[in-house]
């Protein structure tokens, strides 16, 4: 399904607010007397309808998006927000409210911090102009074989092992600490590795706190798994 490019040029900002403050509640609606933001007349909630964004039952109304509202509210997802406004307000709120719950129930991302840089190397890997922002200075290739040789290597020849990056590094020496931190990170959004935490502080000798991996958000990264599962 596509939106028709006119849907956007016919929304005024209040309209495009109520789209985005029906996709964070619980049902994807609400009661229209719950609601936070106010158009300037009852033909502009309707118009949402008309255009097959939302759509209301019951008394009292309970407004919600539709298939083709969550459809414009992903196509959206950069556009600028409404002036601030109680509503706008109320957005920001909710939507720190999901994230939050987000990297509390799993592991894939596992902070703003690490989510934030994920998004900016993918933006870059995209456009030529910024991948000096997430390429190593060395051979790509070379480097991502010298990764998993070192893993394997740790790790006696076996995938899906914790490794220590105080293991790694000294094999790892021929390479920039810099250019090996990106490349594990390039790994890891591609899936085809895992970092982490060692979860048991009393594990974590000076030598891990030496050779951790920072993220974005200051997080230490103390091990990997090749291919991205534990065993």
């Amino acid at each position: 399904m596509q939106e028709d490019p006119t849907i956007s040029a016919e929304l005024e900002p209040s309209q495009k607010l109520l789209l985005w403050l029906l996709a964070i509640q619980e049902r994807s609606g609400i009661h229209l007397k719950d609601l936070k933001v106010r158009l300037s007349c009852a033909g502009k909630r309707k118009q949402l309808m008309k255009l097959g964004l939302t759509q209301e039952t019951g008394r009292p109304i309970f407004i919600e998006l539709t298939d083709k509202g969550w459809l414009w509210c992903q196509d959206h997802l950069a556009d600028p927000l409404p002036v601030p406004s109680r509503g706008s307000h109320a957005l920001l709120l909710g939507l720190m409210s999901i994230l939050a719950e987000y990297f509390r129930c799993q592991d894939n991302t596992v902070s703003i911090g690490q989510l934030i840089q994920q998004s900016r190397m993918s933006k870059a890997a995209s456009n030529p102009s910024l991948s000096s922002l997430v390429e190593p200075s060395c051979d790509a290739r070379t480097l991502e074989q010298a990764i998993l040789s070192a893993s394997l290597q740790v790790g006696k020849q076996r995938n899906n092992v914790r490794v220590r990056l105080a293991d790694m590094r000294p094999l790892l020496k021929d390479f920039s600490r810099s250019d090996v931190d990106q490349m594990i990170l390039a790994m890891e959004l591609s899936g085809a590795l895992a970092v982490m935490q060692l979860d048991n502080p009393l594990e974590i000798s000076v030598a891990d706190r030496a050779a951790a991996l920072r993220t974005a958000s200051g997080t230490e990264k103390h091990i990997l798994y090749v291919q991205g599962s534990r065993s």
